[in-house]
């Protein structure tokens, strides 16, 4: 496997030393920290208590959970515990107790796996710190393919949230109504109408679904609200974990684009878990370093440090 370390030496990008870039977009996840043991462990553990509640057999939650999860379109969708028909059927579709008696405790055994891991990787916070004292000119933005809500709570429990001027992310997820039953809590519904931004002031957008990488559609958006003009493009840095997404969009723009290596490093038993509950289509995040034909990065990342290098 080829690899290329890039700490402590002058990067060229083509003929060209890469100056201080104008805007810097990084992905999200597995970029700024670990999705798959944040995402694997905490939904197996929420599922794992609506079965200890209800007495329904996990492997049968967990199929129904891909069913919702497919017919929405996402695997980051968070309303499904108090949709899932056996849960429905075992309550007798009294929606007050599937809330009170079983999701809300679910949602709560979420929160309670995902926090140890909702970190950084090693040397995030310090690399944003740098950036911000060094080059207080440069614009960070994040563009993620994660609802754009769900995105900034990530941020913000990581604790990076305000290192940012801008974060993009996708529509939002949609309320679970059954009839006239809104089937989340005051308090859930509460936030989903007040948008809670949690004292971000920077630009952000909801961007529908086509926009998911590798379009160019939020690159652009980006473009547009920091006022960077077509010929600029050069930059400007995009750093991400995927190169069939990120690097491919980044390179079909003309900005300078980062594989964030480390991103892929993927423990092999969160990949398991997360086969038990979520469709095969959302699951595998990774690339195959062999293979001649993924797009090219122009830099390639084994440590989210290297990144300062890369702009000096």
């Amino acid at each position: 496997m080829l690899t290329f370390t890039l700490y402590r030496i002058i990067v060229y990008k083509g003929d060209k030393m890469l100056k201080q870039p104008k805007l810097i977009v990084l992905d999200l996840d597995n970029s700024i920290y670990d999705w798959h043991a944040y995402y694997a462990l905490s939904t197996k553990r929420s599922i794992e208590k609506a079965s200890e509640i209800t007495g329904i057999p996990y492997e049968k939650l967990c199929e129904e959970f891909k069913q919702i999860l497919d017919k929405e379109d996402s695997i980051e969708y968070p309303f499904v515990i108090q949709q899932l028909p056996s849960i429905l059927s075992h309550y007798s579709h009294d929606f007050a107790r599937v809330l009170v008696e079983c999701s809300e405790p679910a949602r709560e055994q979420f929160k309670l796996a995902a926090y140890p891991h909702l970190k950084p990787y090693p040397n995030v916070l310090r690399t944003l710190q740098k950036l911000r004292a060094d080059y207080p000119d440069t614009k960070l933005a994040v563009l993620t393919d994660a609802p754009h809500r769900i995105a900034i709570w990530r941020l913000h429990r990581l604790g990076v949230l305000n290192y940012f001027d801008g974060v993009y992310g996708l529509e939002d997820p949609k309320l679970p109504i059954i009839g006239n039953e809104v089937l989340v809590t005051r308090h859930t519904l509460l936030k989903h109408v007040d948008k809670w931004m949690y004292g971000f002031i920077g630009k952000h957008r909801i961007l529908s679904n086509d926009y998911r990488k590798p379009s160019t559609k939020g690159l652009k958006s980006i473009l547009i609200d920091f006022d960077i003009e077509e010929f600029d493009k050069s930059d400007i840095l995009f750093a991400g974990d995927n190169v069939f997404k990120d690097v491919a969009a980044g390179n079909a723009l003309g900005t300078t684009s980062c594989f964030l290596k480390f991103g892929v490093d993927v423990d092999p038993k969160n990949m398991e878990i997360l086969k038990e509950f979520a469709p095969e289509r959302f699951i595998h995040k990774g690339i195959n370093l062999h293979d001649d034909n993924h797009p090219k990065p122009d830099h390639t990342l084994n440590n989210f440090l290297e990144l300062l290098d890369i702009i000096k």
